[in-house]
């Protein structure tokens, strides 16, 4: 069921993928970055057991689209802090996909006193240095995931973001979940410094391409709710 509330005068749209009796930790998920909380939620419907909500960050989705100032790293992660809060959320777990992990990490660090865990689902501690260039070849595809505001908002705040001491401060359990796929965001590389540098973690192979909620569904819920105190 799809929702609104309001963020600092931004209408902003999240779907409620809950399921009746079923117990765990609430997980709050982020989509990528041109991603509409639909997308998410429609592979999600069919595997999803828990407490869920899938957020259309602003200029996604059914989320209005503010001035072209108002698309930092910052922006976008109140709009997850505001989620948590609107939600009275006492407890929960964060889980971003791509992009969406970076701005979960941001948020993160303002919701420590609520956050139960972090996943992390194929993308690397930091936030991708964003330009007009870029911009441009998403306008000129189809891209009904984003709006034409926020592409245009994205590149104007674009910078590189280094998001590693970030994810080191958080107390939380965290939990890294990287592709073996082609195309995976988290190379091998990567993965060798994470753990590493993240003894404490849970580092985690899914058998899928970077866009994991399409091409291996199942297997990415059961890492998730693993997080969530519940095993599918």
């Amino acid at each position: 069921m799809t929702h609104t509330f309001h963020n600092n005068g931004v209408l902003l749209e999240y779907i409620d993928v809950s399921t009746i009796g079923s117990g765990g930790l609430p997980c709050v998920f982020v989509p990528g970055l041109c991603a509409a909380a639909t997308e998410v939620a429609d592979a999600l419907a069919p595997v999803f057991q828990g407490t869920g909500y899938v957020l259309s960050v602003r200029g996604r989705g059914g989320s209005g689209s503010p001035a072209e100032n108002e698309y930092t790293l910052d922006h976008q992660a109140s709009d997850v802090v505001a989620l948590v809060r609107h939600l009275n959320l006492s407890d929960c777990v964060l889980a971003g996909h791509s992009v969406g992990a970076s701005i979960a990490i941001r948020a993160a660090g303002a919701l420590q006193s609520v956050l139960r865990g972090l996943v992390i689902l194929d993308f690397p501690p930091f936030y991708p240095p964003i330009d007009k260039s870029w911009a441009a070849q998403i306008l000129a595809m189809p891209h009904e995931g984003i709006s034409d505001a926020a592409l245009t908002g994205l590149a104007a705040c674009g910078e590189y973001i280094d998001l590693f001491d970030e994810l080191q401060a958080i107390t939380a359990p965290l939990r890294i979940v990287y592709a073996t796929g082609e195309d995976a965001a988290i190379r091998p590389e990567h993965v060798e410094v994470l753990q590493r540098n993240f003894p404490a973690a849970s580092i985690l192979p899914i058998d899928s391409g970077h866009e994991l909620f399409h091409t291996n569904p199942v297997a990415a819920m059961e890492l998730i709710s693993g997080m969530l105190g519940r095993e599918e």
